[in-house]
């Protein structure tokens, strides 16, 4: 009975710990959180947004947010009503913007440190019955992970026209206007018109000549009001032997002219 008595107390000892170990897991709060400052001429230089992350297996009601920076606590936002981390949840809050922030009959900026340097801003969060600080979240530098890989970084480019990205496969971008509201439509260098109207294609022998497909597509799309295609990077690519694009001058519209003669 005495072995059994030991063996019993020698598996109760790790079960405790265990049951320590999970219960403080479920019973505390553990918020990260990251940050980015918003400057605009109109209003205060301050905090723009912070994500928030419930790093515990747990819901974490959060009242509001303040900065601290040395000595100093800024406030920057109450809920009116709690919001509510879900367990392993992010979320990101916007700051609402503020005039002036004041601080001992004193304008203060917390953007600007003395002497220069980083800003320190350390984050808190007001839960239940207590102020707890955030921990700090940073995505790793890409840098050191390529360095240690030894690896080649390849570099993104985008273009976009009205929110829409394009790639060098576009040649031609076209705007026109029906019925009083204006539509915008993407050329393919095969000379397909990525739009819902007949024709949507454009010949191989007036391609290259954007003024000429102008003409012709106002002519031959009756209902089209106004209508103007100005050439891309993608254009200087495939018909230019890729000559460099210049902004203002290799992107100017050509304007369709249904009373101009088509080119025989």
């Amino acid at each position: 009975m005495a072995e059994i008595g030991e063996f019993l107390r020698f598996v109760a000892l790790p079960g405790a710990l265990i049951a320590i170990y999970f219960c403080f897991i479920k019973v505390e709060h553990k918020v990260g959180e990251s940050h980015n400052f918003h400057f605009n001429k109109t209003h205060a230089a301050g905090i723009g947004h912070v994500v928030l992350t419930n790093m515990k297996d747990r819901s974490t009601p959060v009242f509001a947010l303040y900065a601290v920076q040395g000595q100093v606590a800024i406030p920057l936002i109450k809920f009116d009503d709690p919001v509510v981390l879900k367990s392993f949840e992010s979320i990101k809050i916007d700051i609402p913007p503020v005039s002036e922030y004041w601080f001992n009959g004193k304008p203060f900026d917390f953007t600007r440190k003395p002497g220069g340097g980083h800003i320190d801003v350390e984050i808190y969060y007001s839960t239940i019955g207590k102020f707890k600080k955030c921990v700090p979240l940073s995505a790793p530098s890409p840098v050191a992970f390529i360095k240690r890989h030894n690896l080649a970084l390849v570099t993104i480019s985008s273009q976009l026209f009205n929110g829409r990205v394009y790639s060098p496969n576009v040649i031609y971008i076209i705007e026109y206007k029906v019925n009083g509201q204006w539509g915008d439509a993407f050329v393919a260098r095969e000379g397909f018109i990525l739009w819902d109207f007949l024709p949507n294609g454009i010949p191989g022998d007036i391609l290259t000549d954007p003024q000429t497909i102008a003409d012709t597509l106002l002519k031959s799309l009756p209902f089209i009001e106004q209508l103007s295609i100005m050439k891309t990077s993608g254009w200087n690519r495939h018909f230019a032997n890729g000559r460099q694009f210049k902004s203002g001058t290799d992107d100017r519209p050509f304007w369709g002219n249904k009373d101009k003669p088509q080119n025989s």
